[in-house]
């Protein structure tokens, strides 16, 4: 009979809402092949009494020597942001030390040396939390879909925007009341610009389309526009349509030559009965196409500390094995096409009635852009037109649209969504 094998000894590093997840989940018996050993967090002191739930044998430090000087087989970094989470996570594994992380932004950023670094250490380097919370979608692209070729990667991978949005659909609440709810139920940080912004969603794309294109496209070479100018009036416009909006990340490649990647983040209106419009509070729903094997979809959690952990705690699990050396990081892709595919588009434009002769339908039909149907006429007085405008460049809509700026129509505001349909083929998207 075969004996059991020792626990697999693990440190955590930092000790926020993830971090507390990953703990009680190693600590609540479950898991009997993972032992928690060590914990470093800025006050140890104050974290340990707020605490009490952990074992006593549970080592606390302040810094990274103190962790790595524990008897851990696997540091788990949870620090976040990219200094200095990098130099840990480089240091941890330089000292022999498997490494599990939930940190996008090192991945988007530094995967490549950080994965180099860990084949020449012969130490396992596991980053499955830092896409989409318990959702398994780097394991399913790197593991599951491993003998097709990947043509689309496309998806709702931002929980925080999609509660947000969410809630302006649902509850008819402004985007600030909907975020400081988000922020109130711990979905959002205290600065939710990452999130607003698309940069959060823009670093796990990078991620995907390393794992899942081989081609990994840098987070500053993917556009990224902001939810923040979208009211209750565009979310009521979507609904009439049949629509919802979401922040959509998605990533293309139609050719087989390297570098042929289209990628963007940004609103967009999508089906109600879609699989982005389904997606509800903080879900995350990633769409795969393969050449083979069609459309993969992954959807569930994406967000919240208790997620995040789980995907963590089976990093830890998998750890817990034979250890495996990781895939070579693929290099940064020589070029990536423009996001900008002509599509069709809602249009909203503030204050009309103060552009003169620059009237929103004048400024489209001389750029040669093509209406498709009026949603919202300004009476007298009134203070919005909206329409939807057939397949067209958002860079060209948007030059289109400019005068209106100049004229002071809009006081700086007027917007450009487009829709999408990410659940058809590429050569079938339809209005």
């Amino acid at each position: 009979m075969t004996a059991a094998a020792p626990p697999l000894n693990v440190a955590i590093a930092g000790f926020g809402t993830v971090g507390r997840s990953v703990a009680r989940l190693l600590c609540d018996g479950r898991h009997p092949g993972l032992r928690l050993v060590a914990v470093c967090t800025r006050r140890p002191e104050a974290a340990r009494r707020d605490a009490p739930w952990l074992a006593p044998e549970v080592v606390w430090t302040s810094d990274l020597d103190g962790l790595l000087a524990q008897r851990a087989a696997v540091i788990v970094e949870l620090i976040g942001g990219e200094e200095p989470a990098r130099a840990w996570i480089a240091a941890a594994l330089r000292a022999g030390r498997a490494v599990v992380t939930a940190n996008k932004q090192v991945m988007a950023e530094h995967g490549r040396e950080l994965v180099s670094l860990a084949r020449a250490s012969g130490s396992p380097l596991r980053f499955e939390a830092a896409v989409g919370g318990a959702i398994p979608v780097i394991r399913g692209l790197q593991d599951g879909l491993a003998g097709d070729r990947v043509t689309r990667i496309a998806g709702v991978v931002n929980g925080t925007c999609n509660f947000v949005l969410g809630r302006m659909s649902g509850a008819g609440v402004s985007l600030d009341e909907a975020v400081r709810d988000a922020q109130a139920r711990g979905f959002a940080e205290a600065d939710p610009a990452a999130d607003l912004d698309g940069l959060d969603a823009r670093a796990k794309l990078s991620i995907l389309t390393a794992i899942g294109f081989g081609e990994h496209l840098p987070p500053g070479r993917i556009p990224a526009a902001s939810i923040r100018g979208i009211d209750a009036g565009d979310v009521a416009a979507a609904a009439s349509i049949g629509r919802v909006i979401r922040q959509v990340a998605w990533a293309d490649r139609p050719g087989r030559e390297p570098g042929g990647i289209a990628a963007g983040v940004g609103a967009a209106l999508v089906g109600c009965d879609s699989w982005l419009g389904r997606a509800r509070g903080p879900e995350n729903v990633v769409l795969v196409r393969g050449e083979r094997s069609g459309t993969t979809v992954f959807a569930g959690q994406g967000a919240g500390g208790g997620a995040t952990a789980v995907a963590v705690v089976s990093d830890l699990l998998a750890l817990a094995h034979p250890w495996s050396v990781p895939r070579p990081w693929p290099a940064p892709s020589t070029a990536g096409a423009p996001a900008d595919v002509a599509r069709p588009h809602y249009v909203r434009v503030s204050r009309p009635e103060a552009a003169g002769p620059h009237t929103p339908p004048r400024l489209l039909e001389g750029a040669g852009i093509e209406l498709d149907r009026i949603l919202a006429q300004p009476e007298s007085g009134g203070a919005r037109w909206a329409a939807l405008v057939r397949p067209c460049r958002r860079a060209g809509l948007d030059r289109a649209l400019e005068p209106l700026l100049s004229a002071g129509a809009t006081g700086g505001e007027f917007i450009t969504l487009p829709l999408v349909d990410l659940d058809a083929c590429p050569e079938t998207e339809a209005a």
